[in-house]
C-alpha cells in the first residue's frame, strides 16, 4: 500500500495514528515493531507538516529502546 496507496497511506498515518496518540493519548514517543511502519511513519511526519499538521513525536523501533535502555 505504500507504493501504490501513497495518499492514503499517508492520511492514515497522520490522522489515525500520530495526531490520535499526540492529541488523545498526549503521548511523548512511539514505539514500533515493522520497520515499514516506523519509516512510514516518520516519513509521514514532515509531510504532514508541510500540509499544516504538525503533530511532532519521536518514533522508533524496539530494538532502538532496548539498545537505550542498555546503555
Amino acid at each position: 500500500h505504500i507504493i501504490s496507496e501513497r495518499e492514503f497511506t499517508r492520511s492514515f498515518s497522520m490522522n489515525r495514528k500520530i495526531k490520535v496518540a499526540r492529541e488523545e493519548a498526549k503521548a511523548d514517543v512511539m514505539i514500533g515493531i515493522d520497520t515499514g511502519c516506523i519509516t512510514t511513519l516518520d516519513k509521514n511526519q514532515w509531510i504532514g507538516k508541510a500540509h499544516d499538521m504538525n503533530y511532532s513525536m519521536p518514533i522508533i523501533a524496539d530494538v532502538q529502546l532496548a539498545a537505550l535502555a542498555c546503555g
